[in-house]
């Protein structure tokens, strides 16, 4: 059985990344964004958790100032959410196929009595092209 190739070290794999790092700082602010969203979702429900000891009237009066509020975090966190899947997403799928570029350029590079090989098949190759780059 074939033993699996090293991991490659990680300060290359960034450089790889590295005309990207834009949208990894986008990706990053919808990040940490999108962690301040439950904390405040949480100061916030506190707070009306101390309205049901207050009147009827007062009750709804405070109720009808914080529902804006719960709306706003939802919206908020939807749009955090969206910044931060898009924007590593992208990066990611930029580098997965920078790399399956260098990948397939390589094999290219090759004697032609490398590809008799059994393990390198075109089947085999196709399939490393796919996985190797993506994990």
């Amino acid at each position: 059985e074939e033993e699996a190739p090293p991991l490659p070290p990680v300060m290359r794999v960034l450089k790889y990344n590295a005309s990207e790092w834009p949208y990894l700082l986008l990706g990053t602010i919808g990040a940490a964004a999108a962690g301040v969203v439950m904390p405040a979702f949480a100061l916030i429900f506190a707070r009306l958790l101390k309205i049901f000891s207050l009147d009827c009237d007062e009750m709804e009066a405070e109720i009808a100032k914080y529902a804006p509020v719960f709306f706003y975090i939802g919206i908020g966190s939807a749009v955090f959410e969206f910044f931060k899947s898009f924007f590593f997403g992208y990066s990611g799928e930029m580098v997965t196929s920078r790399l399956r570029v260098l990948a397939f350029r390589a094999m290219l590079r090759q004697e032609i009595s490398w590809f008799d090989d059994k393990h390198h098949s075109t089947g085999a190759l196709t399939t490393r092209l796919a996985k190797d780059a993506s994990e």
